[in-house]
């Protein structure tokens, strides 16, 4: 099956649930947010956030529905396909395009989930067509029940979790009520960011800032994503209006392919964001596939790719595992390249991927899956908030036999422990895999949740100057 979108009010009304796809993955626990910070000694150390400024990811991307749309997955493609790795960086995924009702693609879904991400649809009506199309809606109240339920429906069969809603076309001043009320009905059932675009008096004029225009449908739904053409001042302004207890649900747009964007947009984007982080403000990343759509033959998605998330890093709060069972990944991309140098995109097959971008997936070097460390060997996996029970294992497997392995890890951001473990220990398995198994006795109590992941590995001489590759990686939570 595929996905697909919905371009008008009929198709909307009578679209038959059972040939819409189904996502296969529940939303993930997430964790606390961490980031990097320099103490009083000057020196980094790891610092947990129950409240920070959040990221949206707003994937428009050639109209979408391209080869992501199959719920299966798509092989024999000629070119990389765009996917995404980074998700420790981001809140919220939405899968944009300019059709009326933008239904995300169960691949992006299950994915989005696995990460402890949630996944917002598209509700767009622009020019006159828009505005013919909510003089429908808007024509009674049974029509607008009607409408909020069937959004709601679509959404609670294809399991993703709310709407942006972007009206980029007039409203009849009159009829502006009636949108709010609408926008307030739908965000009771489900997730709903707000686009700055018409405002209060019914025109299409897109604010760029939080103010009287554009505050009410704010106050009606989750967050308002901003305009991409925003000054200092008018952050200044946005701070002003929010009101400390909403700083967070404030998404500053940053267009990526530049237009009006302040830096410019492109490798220049962490400009916008630093900008929008000192005034403590999340931001909406608009159109990050750029690194795709703008590759020369010279230049590879995956490094361009890289790069741009590179630069933003440094601004960004990451979050990762945070179930209670703990967690297992095979560093699985969801896109390789076949043996016939072709390539396949299966999405929804992703594993869990790494917090830390300097532990990304190569799969450009392997056909499947790995997690190739760098030039030393190290590894900064993930950061996590998993309660530690009576026992917690690890279990490291890798692609060759190796000096050692040693284990860092983080308990309670105060506790540090070290495990070096001789290779001798990491057994030789099927298809010449080596598996380590460590075990840590919690009966004592002494630990109550592990916030941080590393692995170093020492090669053997005849390897050293080579790297190593993870092939799978678990935490395992016990009762004894």
């Amino acid at each position: 099956m595929e996905t697909k979108p919905l371009d008008d009010l009929e198709s909307l009304f009578d679209a038959e649930l059972s040939q819409i796809p189904k996502s296969r993955v529940s939303l993930a626990k997430a964790s606390a947010r961490f980031k990097f910070v320099e103490n009083e000694k000057k020196k980094m150390e790891l610092k947990r956030f129950e409240d920070a400024p959040k990221t949206l990811f707003c994937h428009d991307f050639k109209n979408g529905y391209h080869e992501d749309r199959f719920t299966d997955g798509c092989s024999d493609i000629a070119d990389e396909p765009y996917h995404f790795d980074y998700w420790s960086y981001l809140d919220t995924f939405v899968y944009f395009s300019h059709h009326f009702i933008t239904i995300p693609p169960t691949g992006w879904i299950d994915v989005a989930h696995r990460h402890g991400v949630k996944v917002l649809g598209t509700l767009i009506t622009e020019f006159d067509h828009g505005k013919k199309m909510w003089q429908q809606i808007l024509a009674s109240q049974k029509t607008m029940d009607k409408f909020v339920k069937r959004c709601t429906e679509i959404m609670e069969h294809v399991g993703f979790d709310g709407w942006l809603m972007n009206v980029e076309n007039e409203i009849a001043a009159e009829d502006v009520d009636k949108v709010i009320e609408i926008t307030r009905e739908l965000s009771k059932r489900c997730h709903v960011i707000w686009f700055d675009s018409v405002t209060i008096e019914g025109k299409l004029d897109w604010q760029n800032e939080l103010n009287e225009k554009n505050k009410p449908f704010f106050e009606a739904c989750h967050g308002i994503f901003l305009n991409y053409t925003w000054t200092e001042a008018g952050l200044h302004t946005t701070v002003d209006n929010a009101g400390l207890s909403r700083l967070h649900d404030i998404y500053v747009g940053i267009d990526v392919f530049g237009r009006g964007c302040p830096g410019g947009g492109g490798f220049r984007s962490d400009f916008a964001l630093n900008m929008i982080r000192e005034h403590n403000l999340s931001a909406a990343i608009f159109a990050p596939g750029w690194t795709h759509e703008k590759k020369t033959v010279n230049e590879d998605f995956f490094t361009m790719n890289k790069i741009f998330w590179q630069l933003l890093e440094p601004h960004m709060y990451m979050h990762g595992p945070a179930e209670a069972i703990g967690f297992e990944t095979g560093f699985k991309s969801g896109c390789f390249r076949q043996e016939n140098k072709l390539w396949t995109l299966d999405l929804a097959n992703q594993d869990i991927m790494p917090s830390f971008l300097a532990s990304e997936v190569v799969y450009k070097k392997f056909w499947q899956a790995g997690c190739g460390l760098n030039d030393d060997n190290i590894a900064n996996l993930f950061v996590c908030d998993i309660p530690v029970k009576s026992k917690m294992s690890f279990v490291i497997n890798l692609d060759r036999e190796v000096e050692s392995i040693e284990l860092k890890l983080l308990f309670d951001l105060a506790t540090a422990v070290s495990l070096d473990q001789p290779s001798k220990k990491a057994e030789a398995g099927v298809d010449g895999v080596h598996e380590l198994v460590v075990t840590i006795d919690n009966e004592a109590g002494l630990f109550k949740c592990l916030n941080f992941v590393s692995v170093v590995i020492k090669m053997p001489p005849s390897c050293r100057g080579s790297t190593g590759i993870l092939k799978k990686f678990a935490v395992c939570n016990s009762v004894a």
